[in-house]
C-alpha cells in the first residue's frame, strides 16, 4: 500500500501533519515511532504564550497552535507530550555525536499548562496517568544502521541532513518602531532585544526617516556547509541503501525543505528533493504531495 508523503517548507509544520495523520488513521493516535533524520534535534522546549494544545483538539486548533506557539526548533516535545510517539530516533551525520538510548519524560508544571519541562529517566510515579505528562524512549544514534524502531513509523527527513549551511542563508528583516523605542534600544545596554538569544539587531534610520530595527545581517549568509555537493548526494545514496535494507513499518513520511529558514542550501534543495522523492517512491511507493500547514497570516 502506498505510503503518504508530505513535503513542506519548514519543519514545525510536521506537528500539524502528524496530528492530521493520526486523525485520519494513517498513524495510531498514540505510541508510534518517530525516525528523525536531521542535522538538528529540534528538541528545544517551546515557551508557550497560551495553554498547551489538548490531545483531542481538532485540526483547526492544531493549525493555530503551530502558527502561534511552535517554531522550527521546538515541535517534537509537544508531539511526545500528546503521546503520539513512544520512541524518537534521531540521527545526523556528525562524528561528535554522543549516542544515547534511554527513557525521557516531558510534562507541564503549572495549572495554566504553559510551562513545559523534560528530563532523562522515567516519568515520576506521581505524574503517571495524569494529563500533560508522558514518557518515551529517546535514541540518539551515530549510524543509520543503529535505528531499530518498533511498531508503526513516522519518517521525518530534513533536507539539511544531507548538506546544511553553517551560517543560515537568511535575508535581514527590518521592523519599524517608534522613535522612543529606537532611542531606548540605542541607549540601553540591557534592552531586551540586546540580551535575548536570536539574530543580531541593528538600529537604522531609513532614507525616508523611518526608525527601523534590523534583525540579522547580510554578510556571511550561507557561508560554509557541512557537506560538499558530492558528499551530500553520497549521504543520500547511503540513506537510500539503509531504507532498502530496513524492515521498518513506515506509515507516514514528512520532508522539510528548510529553505526559508536558510539551513538547506538553496542551490541544492530542489535537486536533493528530486533524488529523495525517487528513493521514497521506489522503496515505499510513496504518494508525494507539496502542502502547507500554515495560512497566509499568523494569529495575533
Amino acid at each position: 500500500m502506498p505510503v503518504s508523503c508530505v513535503v513542506f517548507e519548514e519543519h514545525h509544520e510536521a506537528f500539524y501533519f502528524w496530528k492530521e495523520a493520526a486523525v485520519r488513521g494513517v498513524l495510531p493516535a498514540r505510541g508510534s515511532s518517530l525516525v528523525h533524520i536531521d542535522e538538528h534535534s529540534d528538541m528545544d522546549l517551546p515557551t508557550l504564550q497560551g495553554p498547551m494544545l489538548k490531545p483531542e483538539a481538532g485540526l483547526a486548533e492544531t493549525r493555530a497552535f503551530v502558527l502561534k506557539e511552535l517554531n522550527i526548533a521546538n515541535f517534537i516535545w509537544p508531539a511526545m507530550l500528546h503521546g503520539l510517539f513512544g520512541e524518537v530516533w534521531w540521527h545526523r551525520e556528525h562524528e561528535a555525536t554522543i549516542p544515547y538510548d534511554g527513557p525521557v519524560c516531558v510534562f507541564t508544571t503549572d495549572p495554566a499548562r504553559r510551562a513545559m519541562v523534560w528530563a532523562k529517566g522515567p516519568l515520576p510515579p506521581e505524574l503517571e496517568g495524569k494529563p500533560d505528562a508522558a514518557q518515551a524512549r529517546f535514541a540518539r544514534v551515530k549510524a543509520l544502521s543503529d535505528i531499530r524502531p518498533q511498531g508503526p513509523v513516522a519518517l521525518d527527513v530534513c533536507l539539511d541532513y544531507f548538506s546544511c549551511n553553517l551560517t543560515p542563508d537568511r535575508a535581514p528583516v527590518a521592523l519599524e518602531v517608534t522613535a522612543g523605542e529606537f532611542e531606548s534600544f540605542k541607549s540601553n545596554p540591557y534592552h531586551l532585544l540586546r540580551i535575548s538569544p536570536g539574530a543580531p539587531v541593528s538600529p537604522t534610520i531609513s532614507p525616508d526617516g523611518r526608525h527601523l530595527l534590523v534583525f540579522g545581517r547580510s554578510e556571511g549568509r550561507g557561508e560554509g556547509r557541512t557537506a560538499t555537493d558530492e558528499e551530500a548526494f553520497a549521504r543520500l545514496d547511503r540513506f537510500a541503501a539503509w531504507l532498502k535494507s530496513s524492515d521498518m513499518d513506515c506509515r507516514f513520511i514528512g520532508i522539510s525543505l528548510s529553505r526559508i529558514s536558510g539551513y538547506t542550501p538553496r542551490d541544492l534543495c530542489d535537486r536533493l528533493l528530486e533524488r529523495l522523492s525517487g528513493v521514497l517512491t521506489d522503496r515505499f511507493g510513496a504518494e508525494i504531495r507539496r502542502r502547507s500547514a500554515l495560512s497566509a497570516a499568523a494569529p495575533s
